[in-house]
């Protein structure tokens, strides 16, 4: 708002100043008279630029006095723009003090110009500032009503987040501190646990293994000289079998199905092949 005012003002100094000037060339041409300022505006310039701007206009204002007129008025009003602090202030003010003029101070043209633009502005853009005013008012009003109820829900919303903080970082650490003290004896745990799946295995096979063999009805007979048996393998276990064994727990074992040596390469001077026997009972 203090730059539109600033705006404001610059806008009505110009048109103001553009008005006077306006009247003085009103003035010079119906008057014929000189209004020529005294002072620091006695003096007039007759450089070659100022009468090559000012030598178009001496049809308008009616000759050489009255251009030597607005000559002398332009330098006043240039010298007083110069000289005034930040150009505020009505003319009338720095100029009277500074320019004594020689004719009488009636109303002119001119005048009633500066009244219009010293005018108070418009009624109903009074009335809609008044009305954007008090709406502006009112929902500030509102809103410092609104903060005032929020403030302390807030205040306590953060004070309950600051023990929500607090108790989150002790969990954290008594979380910490026990997967510390945890970590040994699970990893000891894991290893145990390997250990005992691989010797589950091997016991597993072994089981298999002897579950068939039970299965099989087969007995496995090792030591036995090799290149003695009969023509028939079978002849021969049994016939072994009934000389080996103890009086009293084996009546017969003429029940052998089949028998034959166990393949496999051994050392030459090692224990001959394993056999096997099958018997049907």
């Amino acid at each position: 708002m203090q730059q539109n005012r600033g705006r404001l003002e610059e806008r009505d100094r110009g048109a103001g100043l553009g008005a006077l000037w306006l009247g003085l060339l009103i003035r010079a041409r119906n008057r014929g008279h000189r209004t020529r300022p005294r002072g620091a505006c006695e003096e007039l310039e007759g450089s070659s630029q100022d009468g090559v701007r000012n030598t178009g206009m001496r049809a308008a204002l009616g000759g050489p006095a009255a251009e030597e007129e607005l000559l002398a008025w332009k330098h006043c009003i240039g010298d007083w723009m110069d000289g005034s602090p930040g150009r505020s202030g009505p003319l009338s003010g720095p100029v009277g003090a500074r320019w004594q003029l020689t004719e009488d101070t009636a109303n002119t043209k001119e005048d009633d110009t500066l009244e219009e633009h010293r005018r108070p502005p418009p009624a109903f853009l009074v009335a809609t500032l008044a009305e954007h005013s008090q709406r502006f008012n009112e929902i500030l009003s509102a809103v410092l009503e609104i903060k005032t109820t929020l403030e302390p829900k807030i205040d306590a919303l953060r004070i309950d987040m600051g023990h929500m903080r607090e108790d989150h970082k002790k969990v954290k650490e008594q979380v910490e501190a026990t997967g510390s003290t945890l970590r040994p004896t699970v990893e000891d745990a894991i290893s145990h646990i390997r250990a005992l799946q691989k010797e589950v295995t091997q016991l597993q096979q072994r089981v298999e293994d002897q579950e068939g063999r039970s299965r099989h009805n087969n007995i496995c007979v090792e030591g036995l000289p090799k290149r003695e048996e009969d023509p028939s393998m079978d002849l021969y276990i049994e016939d072994w079998l009934s000389k080996t064994a103890v009086q009293g727990k084996h009546s017969s074992f003429s029940s052998v199905d089949r028998a034959y040596w166990v393949p496999g390469r051994l050392p030459p001077l090692g224990p001959p092949a394993s056999s096997s026997a099958h018997f049907f009972n």
